[in-house]
């Protein structure tokens, strides 16, 4: 057998394993180990799996995911993820629909902070659906902002996603996490909207609430004073180039931490518990690493990409010579005119490429 076909085998056993409800990482190590073993031989399969593990478990750019899950960890047992939906949700009052915005709002913001969507979603849970359900919300809207909102952890900096990417495909993180804020604050307000539409639309979901007074939403601002502290030193620094992603995950844990103890809100206990979790979450995410990295060497040695890559590169040359005339433009053939001349370009209709 081909090492392309070999290759399209391993692609298919991995889909397999993974409907048979297997670990992800379990299927990409093991059909990576299996397709490497199968090409190179014992020696070389070996080699290659104690090369990955070590060159992923030391590599400097993924030390910032254990850091940012203690940053959202923190966050969220010393409560100051709820100052700030019980900010938003004050700031909001009177608006019908405001608390499913709050929700996505202060999600957006803690996912800026702790870079998880499930961990978004897990935090924001407890704190916002108790407080739509008092307030008369129907579970379906309820339940749809919180996993909208918990959605956004993926494209707001830090994304824990786009490091794990940039890591492998090997790009530059920063650069990555600058290309997902636009597109994470205009989903935001899509949500945002969606929801207000639809709360307006049917109001039997969201039930009208009495707008707060002028002092009620100013004293609401001295709550999450803490965490907007928290997320413009982090994510601002980025930005501002002060310093690199994995400082900032440094600094967003240590203040987390200090801000927590300062304001009697984090306990010795509770400190330990959330560092077992962020290293227990972070652990799966570097096994997962490591088998993708596998399993890509795997395709690598197979020349898979390299022959897909020239089958669509030929495909796209035999079509081009089929004289396709679109939008004023030739691809390697003449333009069906009948005033064309054969080897004369017609300069006035298009361009030849």
């Amino acid at each position: 057998m081909s090492p392309p076909l070999v290759g399209l085998a391993g692609i298919v056993a991995l889909f397999v394993l993974l409907f048979l409800r297997l670990p992800v990482w379990v299927a990409l190590g093991v059909i990576g180990f299996i397709g490497n073993l199968a090409i190179s031989g014992w020696s070389s399969a070996f080699a290659t799996l104690g090369q990955t593990n070590f060159d992923t478990a030391s590599l400097y750019t993924l030390s910032v995911i254990p850091l940012f899950i203690l940053t959202g960890g923190v966050a969220a047992s010393t409560g100051l993820s709820a100052d700030l939906f019980k900010a938003a949700s004050v700031m909001l009052s009177g608006v019908r629909g405001g608390l499913s915005v709050a929700t996505i709002g202060a999600s957006a913001c803690f996912g800026a902070v702790c870079g998880s969507s499930i961990a978004t979603a897990a935090t924001m849970t407890p704190i916002s659906l108790r407080e739509m359900r008092r307030a008369g919300y129907a579970d379906s809207l309820a339940t749809g902002a919180i996993a909208a909102g918990g959605s956004l952890g993926i494209l707001f900096p830090p994304s824990i996603i786009l490091v794990i990417y940039g890591a492998i495909a090997q790009q530059s993180v920063p650069k990555l996490f600058a290309a997902g804020l636009i597109p994470g604050v205009a989903l935001m307000l899509l949500y945002m909207a969606v929801a207000l539409v639809v709360a307006n639309r049917k109001s039997v979901l969201a039930p009208s609430a009495p707008p707060a007074t002028l002092r009620q939403r100013v004293g609401a601002l001295r709550g999450p004073w803490q965490f907007l502290t928290l997320f413009v030193v982090t994510i601002g620094g980025i930005y501002a180039g002060i310093f690199s992603p994995t400082e900032a995950a440094s600094i967003g844990a240590l203040g987390a931490i200090l801000l927590g103890l300062a304001g009697r809100r984090l306990r010795f206990r509770e400190l330990v518990k959330t560092v077992e979790t962020a290293v227990v979450t972070s652990c799966m995410l570097y096994v997962i690493i490591i088998g993708a990295n596998i399993f890509a060497y795997f395709m690598v040695q197979t020349q898979l990409p390299a022959v897909l890559a020239e089958q669509a590169r030929a495909g796209g040359d035999a079509a081009g010579d089929t004289g396709v005339y679109s939008d004023g433009v030739f691809s390697r053939g003449h333009r069906h005119d009948p005033d064309h001349r054969a080897g004369v370009p017609a300069a006035d209709h298009g361009l030849w490429l």
